[in-house]
């Protein structure tokens, strides 16, 4: 039985398949059109159709009469699918006998690496046995569209996004990337130098500044290097220059002297001298520092701005601090060392009296009223220094709390009169701005004594010391006295609470030194038995004073 083509077996072939067929052909993988396969058996009442397969030949379609032939119109650039609208169903066309391909070259079986045919490549050997024949026909084909037989023919899909052309492709991503990295460079390296500036020798020069402050410059001998596009740039390493540092800070202690602000000026010269005790080798560093803590300290004192102990602890360290810069200061000026000796003596004494202070602010907090008394009493409520004078922070207020403790202690042991004698001298601190209302009241709760009715007998009135200060002419830190009208042998005097005694010779002349710079303290005068000579106690005195004492 004679193999026989069927229109409705024929399918069309694209051009790629074209193409493959005869690439297949010269690697031999395909044998050529003129060279048939060999008939298979016939089978009665069955026929082999174009894929190779056994059909019925009842089966087998009415042949259609070929139009005429007609040159297809070429494809249209492919769009994406769409729903297909209605059309009606166009003739069937032959497409025109296409020219012969040109035989390629046969190649080398050792030069192409092996390919593996797709499952259907015995169905497309078929499609080339059968489509020699003439009478088979191609059924209708829809333009644009593949027909479910033929699997081979692809249908137009939409260009994947990757493939479109854009903007950041090609060869403009290598050159953006270098824009950035120079950017960057012109950012870190350049600008920083446009808004320094450089001399005419190419050195930085520096920025204005409105406050001193330390100046910071580049390390000696370290320079910018620029890093490659694909690195971080480096940064030049900036130092502080420890010069510049305690330039600045001494010359903004400098002109907060000049205004008296003596805190931030001895903060200032401090920070230079913690960092270079002998700055620039002269002593004026010394000099500006230890009197601008003398200045701050007496400032305090004098304001009273705070009674905390801790305050005036720290005021106390303060003049320890002057005293030990000037005994580390070296000089061959006499005039500055005795204006370094002057001020170190000041620091010592204002420093005892500040001692004083804090043991009798002890001494009230326990109780120890006599104790207290004393000690408070040789503090002077005011002291001259270089000409002002200094009210000593609220001693005033320290000795009526003194007095008014031991008073009350008094009045519980039963002793009035003598509570009533401490009151009194608290009420003699009324001139210091202290309220003594509460004086006041104490002195009026005490019982009052009742009078005995004795007849009055005269008294004789006993002769005792008139002592007056004549002049202020002697040592500042000494006292004189001169006693007449009584026999002085083996007198002698001394200052209350401080220890220091001076002898009065026969002819009752007596002198003791050993004082702070004019202080006020009140002395005793004792007689040959030890004993206070009448009218010789507690007399207000202080240095530099020319006493005289007549006994009447």
């Amino acid at each position: 039985m004679s193999q026989t083509s069927h229109p409705e077996d024929e399918l069309p072939i694209s051009e790629d398949e074209r193409r493959m067929i005869e690439e297949l052909k010269a690697r031999k993988r395909l044998p050529d059109e003129s060279e048939p396969d060999p008939a298979p058996a016939p089978r009665p009442g069955e026929r082999l159709n174009s894929y190779g397969e056994w059909v019925s030949e009842a089966a087998a379609p009415t042949p259609v009469p070929a139009p005429a032939p007609v040159t297809p119109a070429p494809d249209p650039a492919p769009e994406p699918p769409a729903p297909p609208a209605p059309e009606p169903p166009a003739p069937p066309v032959t497409p025109a006998p296409e020219p012969p391909a040109p035989t390629p070259p046969v190649m080398s079986e050792s030069l192409i690496s092996p390919r593996r045919l797709p499952a259907h490549a015995d169905e497309r050997r078929q499609t080339v046995q059968h489509r020699s024949d003439p009478t088979e026909t191609k059924p209708p084909q829809k333009k644009g569209v593949s027909s479910p037989e033929n699997p081979f023919v692809r249908q137009p899909q939409p260009e994947p996004a990757h493939l479109r052309p854009s903007w950041l492709s090609g060869i403009w991503l290598p050159i953006i990337g270098v824009g950035g990295i120079m950017l960057l460079l012109l950012m870190v390296f350049v600008v920083p130098g446009m808004l320094q500036g450089t001399t005419s020798d190419g050195t930085p020069t520096a920025l204005p500044v409105t406050s001193p402050s330390p100046s910071v410059e580049p390390a000696a001998g370290v320079s910018p290097t620029v890093a490659p596009p694909t690195s971080t740039p480096a940064i030049p390493t900036l130092t502080i220059d420890p010069l510049e540092t305690k330039r600045a800070a001494f010359a903004l202690g400098l002109e907060q002297y000049t205004q008296k602000q003596w805190a931030d000026a001895a903060a200032a010269f401090g920070q230079v001298f913690e960092r270079d005790p002998d700055y620039e080798s002269t002593p004026v560093l010394r000099d500006v520092l230890t009197a601008s803590l003398y200045n701050q300290s007496i400032g305090e004192i004098n304001g009273a701005l705070s009674t905390e102990r801790r305050d005036i602890q720290a005021i106390r360290d303060r003049f320890t601090r002057i005293m030990t810069i000037i005994d580390g200061a070296s000089t061959g000026d006499p005039t500055l060392q005795d204006t370094y000796q002057d001020r170190r003596d000041r620091a010592a004494e204002w420093g005892n009296i500040l001692d004083a202070y804090l043991a009798g602010r002890t001494q009230i907090d326990e109780e120890s009223w006599e104790a207290a008394i004393t000690t408070l009493d040789a503090i002077p409520l005011s002291r001259d220094d270089y000409g002002n004078s200094v009210r000593i922070l609220d001693i005033a207020a320290q000795r009526m709390a003194a007095y008014m403790g031991y008073g009350a202690q008094l009045t519980a042991a039963g002793s009035y009169e003598e509570a009533r004698a401490q009151y009194e001298q608290a009420s003699t601190l009324a001139d210091s701005g202290v309220n003594i209302s509460p004086v006041q009241t104490a002195i009026a709760a005490l019982p009052i004594p009742t009078p005995t009715a004795t007849p009055p007998t005269p008294t004789a009135i006993p002769a005792k010391l008139r002592v007056s200060v004549r002049n202020y002419n002697d040592d500042p830190t000494c006292i004189s006295l001169g006693v007449s009208g009584i026999n002085t042998s083996g007198w002698s005097f001394s200052v209350d609470g401080v220890g220091i005694r001076g002898t009065i010779d026969t002819a009752g002349n007596g002198r003791l030194c050993g004082l702070a710079w004019k202080q006020e303290v009140t002395i005793s005068i004792f007689n040959a038995s030890g004993r206070v000579v009448s009218g010789g106690s507690g007399v207000p005195s202080r240095g530099s004073a020319i006493m005289v004492a007549v006994w009447r």
